[in-house]
């Protein structure tokens, strides 16, 4: 089929097959000489990418044209190709370097039309990324007390983080505010490391429901199309009301993720704070608290 003669004419890369799809299917525009056609293909090599071309073909042809005709679309899916190679060279335990490396790419070329490409894949299953076993810690998850959506209520900085790749970032805020008696707005911000090394600052918006006390938060959201389901868990709150602290997994497609985050009214906490953090976190959840990774919150974080 046409798909089968395209990997035979021009190799296995998605962007090669889609290149040859596009052309014999008479796709114009901007993809003659701009495209430079033997020289994306020499580039992208024959990388096999973790995307199904007939499915591409029957469901998503036209966002999938749309992306590889706009170079910002196609240098991120190159990219992105380019870190699934490493996949098995990454030795960390849910694939951290792989990881690290398609948010710099997503970040770096994210563009309305590669999200929409990524939506349109995800959602007629055109994707499959190499599984990350789930190491969810539930059902032994005890929180030490019931805290609801209510507790949550204004802005936070996020001073520690547990999982590398997603509560690592520098400068991370968070902001929550009731729409209703049945949905919250959560409002995270954060800085977000590009491929040539600097720094841009990323805000989402996402709706939570509004749960009441002892129960967790599972909700849906989109990033840079791609649908995450999580869950998370409060698991004790300062007496002075100076820290929340949570933990919670979660999955896009086949990957799978635990983390936990410290909330914080302000942008530090003393050390008294984070000995009793510590207990809790081993006490709840078994988490080693050594292990979480220490956040920027100083001056040079915005507001």
């Amino acid at each position: 089929d046409l798909a089968k003669m395209s990997s035979r004419v021009c190799g296995t890369g998605v962007l090669a097959v889609g290149l040859c799809l596009l052309l014999q299917l008479g796709f114009g525009g901007e993809a003659g000489a701009d495209l430079r056609f033997n020289s994306i293909l020499e580039e992208v090599g024959a990388i096999t990418p973790p995307v199904n071309i007939p499915c591409v073909l029957e469901n998503c042809l036209v966002p999938f044209g749309e992306c590889v005709l706009l170079k910002s679309c196609r240098d991120c899916l190159g990219c992105a190709e380019k870190c699934f190679n490493e996949w098995d060279n990454d030795t960390t335990k849910e694939k951290f370097h792989v990881q690290n490396c398609t948010n710099k790419c997503s970040f770096t070329y994210d563009t309305p039309t590669y999200e929409k490409l990524m939506g349109c894949l995800t959602s007629k299953k055109c994707i499959s990324f190499p599984p990350i076993p789930n190491t969810c810690r539930a059902p032994n998850i005890h929180p030490l007390k019931n805290l609801s959506t209510s507790d949550l209520m204004g802005d936070w900085w996020i001073v520690r983080g547990y999982h590398p790749v997603y509560d690592c970032y520098p400068c991370q805020r968070v902001h929550f505010k009731p729409i209703n008696s049945s949905y919250w707005y959560y409002s995270p911000q954060y800085q977000v490391y590009l491929l040539n090394g600097s720094l841009e600052l990323v805000t989402q918006h996402t709706v939570i429901p509004s749960v009441p006390a002892g129960r967790n938060i599972s909700f849906v959201y989109d990033d840079i199309g791609l649908l995450h389901y999580e869950t998370w868990w409060l698991l004790d709150k300062a007496d002075d009301g100076s820290y929340i602290i949570m933990y919670y997994c979660g999955n896009t497609l086949q990957w799978y993720y635990e983390g936990a985050l410290v909330f914080a009214r302000n942008r530090t906490l003393n050390a008294s704070a984070y000995g009793n953090i510590a207990r809790s976190y081993q006490k709840a959840v078994g988490l080693d608290f050594s292990k979480f990774c220490n956040t920027t919150t100083d001056a040079t974080c915005p507001d």
